[in-house]
């Protein structure tokens, strides 16, 4: 939705590399430029002035991940000939504008903005690449963050189906949900609750929203001050 709705190629690849490439804006999308691309291994190369000061951390490679790729190819075909810079829309655009720019199309096709967006979709993405099962010092590297500041500022929700598989390891509710029921023990009676009660909503988490193909977005994170790597 969101991403459909950004204002132009460069402005929805704008919109990926922050989604799912886990960039930091807007830093580090003003310093991508096509030299950096590598087609053949479909990895990139990330310039991070944020981090530069601290030996081996200036730069860092990330794969060109499938949600990136067609924009960025797109991105390509209509660049100019001989132009360097990937994303020149962002010339004179302040970091303001950018978020600006974001929170008027999130709020365009009716969702409510979240909490420091840029940096969520970020934290989002982090917490994406830990569950789909990658290693936790392979992520940060991606990110171009530590395993320290990743637990204390960007893995701090645990999302929903960590519990559910917690409670049904086998997926017993998912296949037959009457029969799951019927076999679960019970350690009250059905007076306990009422029946139309709500399952309270993990305090921080937006869930499965769509915002962006029912992706998770985090609503309150934090972009800490870099105080070592």
């Amino acid at each position: 939705m969101v991403l459909d709705e950004m204002p132009g190629i460069q402005y929805k690849l704008l919109f990926a590399m922050s989604r799912w490439g886990g960039l930091r804006i807007g830093s580090e999308v003003r310093q991508m430029v096509w030299s950096d691309v590598d087609w053949a291994r479909k990895r990139m190369t990330i310039h991070a002035p944020k981090t530069k000061r601290y030996a081996g951390h200036a730069e860092r490679e990330i794969p060109i991940f499938p949600e990136i790729a067609e924009l960025l190819s797109l991105r390509f075909q209509e660049a100019e000939e001989g132009e360097e810079m990937i994303l020149p829309v962002l010339r004179g655009i302040t970091d303001t504008a950018l978020r600006n720019t974001l929170m008027r199309t999130i709020r365009r096709v009716g969702l409510e903005v979240w909490a420091r967006p840029w940096h969520n979709m970020r934290m989002t993405r982090q917490v994406e690449l830990e569950k789909e099962g990658n290693p936790s010092f392979v992520v940060c590297k991606w990110l171009g963050n530590n395993e320290a500041t990743a637990i204390k500022h960007y893995l701090r929700v645990v999302p929903d189906e960590f519990y559910e598989r917690a409670i049904d390891p086998e997926g017993k509710a998912a296949q037959n949900p009457a029969q799951y029921l019927h076999e679960s023990p019970r350690t009250g009676s059905q007076t306990d609750k009422p029946t139309n009660a709500k399952t309270p909503v993990l305090q921080g988490l937006a869930g499965e929203c769509d915002i962006v193909h029912k992706c998770l977005v985090v609503r309150e994170g934090l972009e800490p001050p870099t105080k070592g790597l």
